[in-house]
């Protein structure tokens, strides 16, 4: 189905049950009535029951002569009217790419990076690929996506947690269904752990050649753990018990509260890890 005014795909919203065109964005057809409930956040438009259709009527009215805006027909109007949306910022889009950047913005994400989910947001979305999903999941698997390529150090926990705050319901799961729409991620477990050693070396108080020192013991130890080893375990508190031994072995303070509030992980499960698989 294509889009009589501007030719792009035209996907049913199932959760509001709306024919909606992906590229201008205007709202075809109702296929049936749906109950609204805000906190599922089954559209973009959060403040959709606050929208004063009469006004922006009004402001179309001035753009164009009253007597040829009465005889549009009733999708002619709305298609007016979803433009006037749009160039206020009101668009589904715009709402979702300013949740991406304000997600990004609170885990410290640079923006470069933001900019690189938008993109792959964008084209998902324009290929019609997973739409069973929300758009907001849809951004969340984007963003994830993101993480994962570029070995950023924030976890899908992390992320889902911020998504919620935000008021959006994702899942893990949903994440899992949406990623392979994307493409294939060449997941290295030891990368993570790395990328979550800079992390914390960065934020912890030691000197520059203090902080080289433990990079490289723990790239020794990476080497010497088995993949077997490796599997299933959580990359940030790997790390986290890496770097606690090797600033031990370099006999630099470093404890195990320290370590874990910088990274954000429980004490209990820093010192599962510490005895159980980089040793005392």
């Amino acid at each position: 189905m294509k889009c009589p005014y501007c030719n792009g795909i035209v996907i049913l919203d199932s959760e509001r049950g709306e024919y909606v065109c992906t590229g201008c964005g205007v709202v075809l057809e109702r296929e049936y009535e749906v109950s609204i409930r805000m906190s599922d956040q089954a559209s973009p438009f959060e403040d959709f029951s606050k929208l004063d259709y009469k006004s922006l009527e009004v402001k179309i009215r001035k753009e164009a002569k009253h007597e040829a805006l009465a005889r549009l027909s009733m999708f002619r109007k709305l298609k007016l009217i979803n433009e006037k949306l749009r160039a206020e910022d009101f668009s589904n889009y715009a709402r979702i790419l300013n949740c991406i950047r304000d997600v990004c913005e609170k885990l410290g994400i640079e923006r470069r990076y933001a900019k690189y989910a938008e993109k792959i947001f964008l084209e998902l979305v324009k290929k019609g690929k997973s739409l069973e999903m929300t758009y907001y999941k849809i951004a969340a698997a984007a963003l994830i996506y993101t993480i994962l390529i570029h070995n950023l150090p924030v976890s899908s926990k992390d992320l889902i947690k911020h998504f919620k705050a935000e008021g959006h319901r994702v899942t893990f799961g949903d994440l899992v269904k949406i990623i392979p729409e994307i493409g294939k991620i060449n997941y290295s477990i030891k990368d993570r752990v790395l990328s979550y050693t800079k992390y914390a070396l960065n934020k912890l108080n030691f000197t520059n050649d203090e902080k080289l020192r433990i990079y490289k013991k723990i790239i020794l130890t990476l080497r010497r753990i088995s993949k077997s080893t490796l599997q299933g375990k959580n990359p940030k508190v790997l790390a986290a018990a890496l770097i606690y031994r090797a600033a031990c072995e370099s006999g630099l303070k470093l404890n195990l509260t320290t370590i874990s509030q910088t990274l954000g992980i429980s004490i209990i499960t820093l010192r599962e890890y510490v005895k159980k698989y980089v040793g005392n």
